[in-house]
């Protein structure tokens, strides 16, 4: 595999060493980049077997997925564990981020360590807990009812990590589409002033 890729001239592409130039200033840099990460990536998928392509179902980059494969048959390695744990821990959105994607990789670090062969499991109640302070304080209002239910009597009424992810979901979907419906009630709301006309106004009064 790293015979084909060095050959295509991709390696520097899934070691994650070419970034992708921005949209705004080299739209044509940032297409050239997207062609070639693709490209690469498609390489690699059609190189391994089915068992492997469960592994990188979440993947977007061709760096994520040789990433996500040289962890998966390594994985009892030491970096590759510490590098798991500090994304879980350390990864947090911001007002404006990608919730959905923020979401995502969070579950992935999430079975990334608890499948590996590490020796530690990040139990469901904690993982609940690092889903609730990765958010920003603007969600604090909405998950303050759910993080009271991590610690509740009953079993049967604690809302599981999968099923708080996907009431978080829902939630940043309606967010999302409320926004865009204030953005379209205000820009319906500005009106374009007209052009004053000597035509609606009588002659008498457009002359000096």
């Amino acid at each position: 595999m790293n015979h084909i890729l060095t050959v295509c001239g991709l390696t520097e592409y899934v070691k994650g060493e070419i970034w992708r130039p921005d949209p705004t200033i080299d739209s044509n840099g940032a297409n050239n980049w997207a062609f070639n990460d693709n490209y690469a990536k498609n390489l690699i998928k059609n190189n391994i077997g089915p068992s492997q392509m469960v592994h990188i179902g979440q993947c977007t980059t061709a760096h994520e997925v040789w990433r996500d494969l040289v962890a998966v048959h390594d994985p009892k390695d030491y970096h590759t564990m510490i590098s798991y744990f500090r994304c879980l821990f350390h990864t947090t959105a911001n007002d404006g981020d990608d919730i959905l994607e923020h979401l995502t990789k969070l579950k992935l670090y999430w079975d990334r360590i608890n499948l590996g062969d590490f020796g530690i499991k990040i139990s469901e109640a904690h993982f609940r807990v690092i889903i609730a302070k990765s958010l920003p304080p603007s969600w604090d209002d909405f998950i303050d009812p759910y993080v009271q239910s991590f610690v509740h009597d009953d079993p049967k009424k604690v809302v599981r990590s999968q099923e708080l992810i996907g009431i978080l979901r829902a939630e940043y979907v309606r967010r999302e589409d409320r926004k865009r419906q204030m953005s379209l009630k205000a820009k319906s709301m500005v009106r374009t002033p007209k052009a004053f006309s000597c035509k609606s106004v009588h002659a008498s009064k457009c002359t000096p």
